[in-house]
């Protein structure tokens, strides 16, 4: 199941691809990306989707939860999400926005990283410093 309430501006891009099957058979591979200038009401709520989801904040904050875990993503920052489990993330609340570039992917690579980037598959952020 999926539910979103895409409150975005018209700048904000996505894209999709289905990776042939040599992409398939890398380290790691890329399914969906964009960018997207959120607003105030901006929410996506899943039940699955096979891939993980990398999300990082250029302005605003962002609220995922996921199980028992919520964090508020903000400026700077960056998560690491695992989609195989229900998950939801919007744009924080008391924010007027959420502008974050995100991608789907997957592969062994990335599962293989999980342990690191979702220790204790708690949902954790990372703090990026130098990243424009």
């Amino acid at each position: 199941m999926l539910t979103y309430n895409m409150d975005v501006t018209p700048e904000s891009v996505w894209k999709r691809t289905t990776p042939s099957e040599a992409e398939l058979a890398q380290p790691y591979y890329c399914t969906e990306a964009g960018v997207f200038y959120a607003q105030q009401h901006f929410s996506t709520a899943r039940t699955d989707k096979e891939s993980y989801l990398l999300f990082y904040t250029l302005r605003g904050a962002g609220l995922i939860e996921q199980g028992e875990s919520h964090v508020v993503l903000s400026t700077g920052q960056a998560l690491l999400l695992n989609c195989r489990t229900p998950q939801s993330y919007c744009t924080a609340p008391g924010q007027s926005c959420w502008h974050h570039y995100w991608v789907h992917l997957d592969g062994a690579g990335v599962a293989a990283m999980e342990p690191l980037l979702l220790p204790g598959k708690k949902l954790t952020p990372v703090q990026l410093t130098g990243v424009k």
